[in-house]
């Protein structure tokens, strides 16, 4: 059962007006307050009342609607002893009478709300003859339970007049602290997760990465070692296939030398495709000597210059630098 308080009053200031929602809305409203209130409601379809509504003086303050209301739910009741429900509505009070008491909630007050207009509703027991007027039934009472129904009265969802539990809790500044709260706390409690298994990972990953390159250490210095060692290959390839071997380069000389006189050198110096040695000897043709050395296809030039020794000459040959691939 509902406590009597709500049941009286049904009323709550309030900044938010749950009432004025859409039918899905209310719908929507009513099962979760069943679902989560389980609140049991005995609707009294049997008991003979009495109903009306008075509007809101125009000068009335919504700080003593309260206690209007209970004033008027006694005055207008014609009964004297009899069981005074009321309900505040937001253009006034909805007041059921009954000469004992009710048996629940009267089932006037448990109905849905029907769009504005003059209805023939069947209830329980008794048909009402209602009319409702923005949203509120502005008239109501009984009529010959032959009269022809316009509509069957449906205490089922969406109780025009009866606050819901759901109702004090949407309206109430604890409960939206409360959820602002709740929600502040669990973004945070995700942006605190989420870094934590983001940092978690890139952890992960560099300890992945720094067992890699441990693994793979020994097998990148055997690559840098043999790189390096291709290169000066390839540096040795390169200088082998630019300058002569010397022992080509001295026996062209010393070929075209011996054909004048015996060949007596006491140095030789070969660097850059030039060779220079110091010939001994006295009976040196030095012009027919460069002649012959110059028609040779390897040299590009030769020259022969007198040595501070006597009998001694320098001979300097410069041979031609694709002079090996002619080979």
């Amino acid at each position: 059962m509902l406590a009597s308080d709500q049941l009286a009053k049904g009323y709550m200031v309030s900044t938010l007006n749950t009432k004025s929602l859409s039918i899905q809305m209310q719908n929507l409203l009513d099962r979760l307050d069943k679902r989560f209130f389980k609140q049991a409601m005995n609707v009294d379809g049997k008991t003979f009342s009495f109903y009306t509504f008075k509007a809101y003086p125009k000068s009335l303050s919504k700080q003593v609607r309260e206690d209007w209301a209970r004033i008027q739910a006694k005055a207008l009741s014609p009964y004297e002893n009899g069981e005074v429900q009321y309900y505040l509505c937001d253009s006034g009070v909805a007041i059921w009478a009954c000469a004992g008491k009710f048996d629940g909630v009267p089932e006037t007050r448990a109905q849905n709300r029907l769009s504005d207009g003059s209805y023939i509703v069947k209830g329980q027991v008794h048909n009402y003859k209602q009319v409702w007027t923005h949203g509120v039934l502005s008239q109501c009472y009984i009529v010959d339970s032959k009269s022809a129904c316009d509509v069957t009265l449906n205490t089922q969802t969406n109780p025009w007049a009866i606050e819901r539990q759901i109702d004090a809790l949407l309206t109430s500044p604890k409960y939206w602290a409360s959820a602002i709260g709740l929600i502040l706390a669990t973004v945070f409690v995700w942006f605190v997760v989420a870094k934590a298994t983001i940092f978690a990972s890139v952890s992960a990953l560099e300890d992945e990465i720094a067992a890699s390159e441990l693994a793979m250490g020994d097998v990148l210095t055997q690559q840098v070692e043999l790189q390096s060692k291709a290169d000066v290959l390839e540096q040795i390839n390169q200088w082998r296939h630019r300058f002569l071997p010397l022992q080509v380069v001295v026996g062209e000389v010393v070929k075209s030398v011996s054909e004048q006189t015996v060949w007596n050198a006491a140095s030789i110096e070969w660097q850059s495709n030039t060779l220079v040695t110091e010939l001994t000897s006295s009976d040196i043709d030095i012009a027919s000597l460069v002649q012959v050395l110059e028609n040779n296809a390897l040299i590009n030039k030769a020259a022969v210059r007198p040595h501070a020794r006597e009998n001694t000459w320098v001979l300097e040959v410069t041979f031609n630098e694709n002079a090996f691939s002619q080979r």
